[in-house]
């Protein structure tokens, strides 16, 4: 009795670290894009800058940073079927329960079956992380803000 609840206890350990080291790989995706998009902003910014740094000037430099990725992020969509860029769009507009009836109409995701086929696509292609909480976010805060741009 002794020796199953030790192992019980040991594969309960085991899935635990599984799971942190998953939060600690996904909150570094996250806050990796993040962190080199500050920079490469303050960068674009002081290059822009004769004395000193104004809104306009940080905002000149956003607009850049986004022309840049412009095509990147063109061919990412043009990549994709309509149902994963619909999914994206559904992630992006903060939606959650994607197999409801309104979400799949809304965003012409098809059947609810297909929505895990589109979120291991979208995760295959590192487009999404799945939080801890199942939260599905865009990886690439500046792709989630050029598609709002796009409609």
């Amino acid at each position: 009795v002794e020796k199953i609840r030790q192992k019980t206890t040991f594969m309960q350990w085991e899935r635990e670290d599984a799971q942190r080291k998953e939060m600690e790989r996904s909150a570094y995706r996250n806050s990796k894009a993040g962190i080199d998009y500050v920079q490469q902003l303050a960068q674009q910014s002081w290059l822009r800058t004769n004395d000193v740094c104004t809104y306009e000037i940080v905002k000149d430099a956003f607009d850049g940073i986004i022309g840049q990725l412009n095509l990147l992020f063109c061919n990412l969509i043009d990549s994709l079927t309509a149902k994963q860029i619909n999914f994206i769009n559904a992630i992006n507009n903060g939606e959650i329960n994607f197999s409801s009836e309104a979400v799949l109409k809304k965003y012409n995701l098809g059947t609810s079956a297909n929505i895990k086929n589109l979120k291991d696509s979208c995760l295959k292609k590192d487009i999404i992380d799945i939080l801890p909480s199942k939260k599905i976010v865009l990886q690439d805060p500046i792709f989630a803000y050029w598609l709002k741009q796009q409609r």
